[in-house]
């Protein structure tokens, strides 16, 4: 049947079904091919309607789409994903029709071949069961999900199956193990020492209980010690241990009476919800997990929530200007008190929480790779909040999992405690090996070349199963450290060899070649396999049919692929990680070939999915020139393209860190571009100074002496010289900055100049030449679209005139030039400008009222220009001589502090 004719049909029964409801028709009675087709589908997850095949085969429908239409819904996420199932009150109905087990298992028969999902085996478990006992409080939170969705189903046909109104209150109780449970595994082996130290971190005492069948027994009450560091880091390659060491440590404190228990939060830095550069977004979802745990306290943790309300609309009033201040400096500190006082309470908090004892709280951050390429002054607010919740509650105990060392990101060591995990130890090598099937003599030799890698060691254990069941010859002796190499580079040569290996046993020359050199790309679809693939490749795929069976077999190869969104397979980063250093060894020319072709490919796609694509395989690839970077460039793609950062060279890496905020050593920008540079420096500098960090403003902007005709750095400058109070110094820096940029062609940038210098005079108390920079920065920016800078000019011309007993001419002529001004306003201001609408309008109320009431409709309320304002306020409406890297959240909170 053709494809445009099924859409046809569909159409036409939504007009059907659309004239019934609006005429009152009565729906008619399930005919018994439909009734066949639902009872068959209401026993499986999920299908695709091609091949789902009727209870009795005497009713297969050509157009199975159609007859379908009104029963079923697509399936979103996991292996189902981009598949069909019945609508809820249709399985139900359909099941209840059913029966009885025998039923359902007779119905399961029709379509042997369909998707199996944990849901579907979940059900057909209970299906092939006489009897099931369900230990609800023994349960993972996802197999108590399973059962939940299996208790729903049924919908009470079966008495004996647990109740969702019992499962409910305790998946919820559980949702806090959900982020981690999946990282326990039976054949944890070793770690002992490193067990050890995690329990005498968090106050556990030395009885321990076993995951299977302990308790906590006893723990340790004493008098916090004032020498104790907060953070304890864990740190180490990819597939070394860190998060599946954490888990096991988290479920053990899980088990237990709940008074043994110690309260925590675990969270991964994956989750898009939390913002390091916005750290209280972090105790918002920690107390969501602690409430999970200590649900009595319901009290206080609303409390803490009503104090992150007023935090967020203090800042508010501080950006809108709401409050005022006598200087910058006073500003930054009110703004840096509000948020230490967020902390504090949460300290406060966690003292609350504790009622017969003092206990630790701790709050486990797991990997925190996904942020640690920051640079240090996005972090700085982070480290701070930690510091400062410390400070309040001493017993508040912080894990961090990364592959860096916290230390070397902090620079201290006076704060943070460290585990480098390395090679598990022979013996339990070993052992993991053995558990994992492999004979002890041949797991001894396997350790002894490839070292105790539990990631290795699994795939180690893969390969050789394979090996024995082709009758290969068991060889490692290629498998050697080299010294003179670091040990994570170590890690990913051997992860390499042993993947290498195990893709030399995928049967299959296409997938295995979809593989070796296909993993040069990150993402797989069938479309990709067609138009990128293929070609370099040499892959036998001539149609979209073709690519799609080629697609659904990589889908089998679980340990190179998992599902991805929009039936795409994503390559897992721990084997792409390793492959890429293979490939660009031995397939040089076909990967710089894959490379332009994804370019090719994702340049012609829209969305940010696509745009984060195109831009890694330009980066990867490193041979576009910067204006063709920033031009493909889109905001939102970050956490795509920093992964890979390690595949980047320094020259990518310099020209990434200017339009992110990424740590790159300093000493690449010693030789990039000073564009490149001042971008870096720009974004590094404001954060600096909003958090009051002086010293290091002036240190990065003293990093190298050159600067452009178009360059911000002068005005950042000086700003940090004036909320130093050294005007002296903020006026030499202004006086070379109007001498650089006045030749240039940033009206802009020279009108922040003039306005600052203008500042300076002012706080010398000369307001004749304020008078007079204040007329140059006016004339920089009248022919301007955007007037907000303009009628910020001559608000601030009025105030001093008008304090300075000027003539009615003069602020006649001065208010004519802002009503003008005035009138330019479109709907397309910013909000975080509504302040310069409330000064004029102070100004125009009285002789031009109509300007007047044009302004209302923008910004009600009105506010006179504050001799603090003339000191210490930016110029505002600026953006269109600013570049696209100074815009953003972190941009506004610059402006609206320093």
């Amino acid at each position: 049947m053709e494809k445009n004719q099924t859409t046809a049909d569909i159409l036409a029964r939504y007009v059907q079904k659309r004239k019934e409801k609006e005429t009152g028709s009565p729906k008619q009675t399930p005919d018994p091919q439909l009734h066949s087709y639902l009872q068959a589908a209401a026993v499986l997850h999920c299908f695709e309607p091609e091949t789902l095949r009727p209870l009795d085969s005497q009713y297969a429908h050509p157009q199975l789409r159609v007859l379908l239409y009104d029963h079923i819904t697509h399936v979103a996420g996991g292996l189902g994903s981009g598949s069909f199932a019945l609508k809820m009150p249709v399985r139900q109905q359909a099941l209840r029709q059913l029966g009885t087990k025998a039923a359902m298992a007779e119905a399961l028969k029709a379509n042997p071949q369909h998707t199996i999902t944990d849901l579907q085996k979940t059900f057909e478990t209970y299906v092939n069961s006489q009897e099931q006992h369900y230990d609800v409080t023994g349960m993972k939170y996802q197999e108590l999900t399973l059962l939940c969705q299996l208790v729903t189903w049924l919908d009470g046909l079966d008495p004996q199956l647990p109740r969702l109104t019992d499962l409910l209150p305790l998946l919820e109780r559980k949702s806090v193990l959900a982020g981690f449970e999946h990282l326990v595994d039976d054949n944890f082996m070793g770690r002992q020492d490193e067990l050890k130290q995690l329990r005498e971190f968090i106050h556990i005492g030395e009885q321990k209980r076993s995951l299977a069948d302990k308790i906590l027994e006893e723990f340790i009450v004493a008098n916090p010690d004032p020498d104790r560091k907060p953070i304890l880091s864990i740190c180490g390659p990819g597939g070394i241990g860190k998060s599946a060491l954490l888990a096991r440590l988290l479920m053990e404190n899980s088990v237990g009476k709940k008074a043994q228990r110690i309260p925590f939060a675990y969270l991964a830095f994956d989750q898009p919800t939390l913002r390091i550069e916005a750290p209280f977004t972090i105790l918002l979802e920690a107390i969501s997990q602690l409430e999970l745990q200590l649900p009595e306290h319901k009290t206080h943790f609303d409390d803490f929530r009503n104090e992150v309300r007023s935090f967020r609309d203090d800042q508010g009033s501080i950006k809108s200007r709401g409050l005022t201040f006598d200087t910058r400096a006073g500003r930054i500190n009110v703004s840096m008190g509000i948020t230490q006082s967020l902390y504090q309470h949460f300290g406060v908090l966690l003292q609350k929480l504790q009622t017969d004892f003092n206990q630790a709280v701790l709050l486990v951050l797991d990997t925190f790779e996904e942020v640690e390429y920051r640079d240090k002054e996005s972090l700085s607010g982070f480290w701070t909040m930690l510091q400062e919740i410390h400070q309040v509650y001493p017993l508040f105990s912080v894990i961090i999992a990364g592959r860096t060392s916290v230390q070397d990101m902090r620079g201290d060591t006076g704060f943070v405690e460290e585990i480098h995990l390395e090679h598990l130890k022979t013996a339990d090598s070993i052992q993991l090996l053995k558990n994992l099937g492999i004979e002890a003599t041949t797991a001894a030799t396997v350790v002894e070349h490839i070292g105790g890698n539990p990631l290795s060691l699994r795939l180690a254990a893969n390969l050789i199963t394979s090996m024995q069941q082709s009758g290969e010859r068991l060889a490692f002796d290629d498998f050697t450290y080299n010294s003179a190499l670091t040990f994570e580079l170590n890690e990913q040569l051997i992860q390499g060899q042993l993947y290498n290996r195990i893709l030399n046993h995928i049967h299959d020359e296409n997938v295995r070649k979809l593989a070796h050199p296909g993993m040069a790309l990150r993402v797989i679809s069938p479309e990709i396999i067609l138009r990128v693939l293929a070609p370099i490749c040499e892959l036998p795929v001539n149609n979209l049919d073709e690519a799609f069976r080629l697609f659904e077999d990589l889908k089998r190869e679980h340990a190179l692929v998992r599902i991805g969104p929009e039936d795409t397979l994503i390559y897992r980063p721990e084997i792409r990680q390793a492959m890429i250093k293979l490939l660009q060894q031995d397939k040089f020319d076909q990967l710089r070939e894959l490379h332009l072709a994804a370019i090719d490919y994702y340049a012609n796609k829209d969305g940010i999915p696509a745009r984060a694509e195109e831009m890694y395989h330009r980066l990867a690839l490193g041979e576009d020139p910067p204006y063709i970077l920033r031009d493909r460039w889109m905001d939102g793609i970050e956490s795509a393209i920093v992964p890979n950062l390690r595949e980047y060279s320094a020259t990518m890496q310099a020209w990434l860190a200017s339009v992110i905020s990424l740590e790159v050593s300093r000493n690449v920008y010693m030789h990039s571009s000073l564009l490149e540079w001042e971008n870096n420096i720009t974004r590094k500098v404001q954060k600096a100074l909003a958090q009051y960090d002086i010293d290091v403003a002036l240190d990065l902007l003293h990093e190298r002496d050159d600067r452009s005709d178009t360059s911000p750095l002068y005005a950042l400058e000086a700003k940090a010289l004036l909320i130093r109070e050294d005007p002296e110094g903020a006026a030499k820096i202004l006086r070379q900055g109007i001498t650089q940029v006045a030749g240039g062609a940033n009206p802009g940038r020279l009108a922040e100049l003039y306005w600052l210098y203008a500042q300076v005079w002012l706080l010398k108390g000369n307001h004749n030449e304020a008078i007079a920079l204040l007329g140059l920065a006016e004339r920089a920016v009248s022919k301007l679209t955007y007037p907000i800078a303009q009628m910020q000019i001559l608000s601030h011309l009025l105030k001093i005139t008008t304090d300075n007993n000027g003539t009615a001419v003069q602020i006649r002529d001065l208010r004519t030039r802002l009503n003008n001004a005035a009138k330019k306003l479109t709907i397309h201001y910013s909000h975080q400008d509504a302040f310069v609408i409330r000064l004029a309008k102070f100004y125009l109320q009285d002789e031009f009222p109509d300007t007047y009431d044009i302004l209302d409709m923008f910004e009600t309320g009105t506010q006179e220009v504050w001799n603090d304002m003339l000191t210490n306020e930016n110029i505002r409406g600026l953006d269109e001589f600013r570049g696209d890297w100074e815009q953003g959240d972190q941009f506004e909170t610059y402006q609206s502090l320093a």
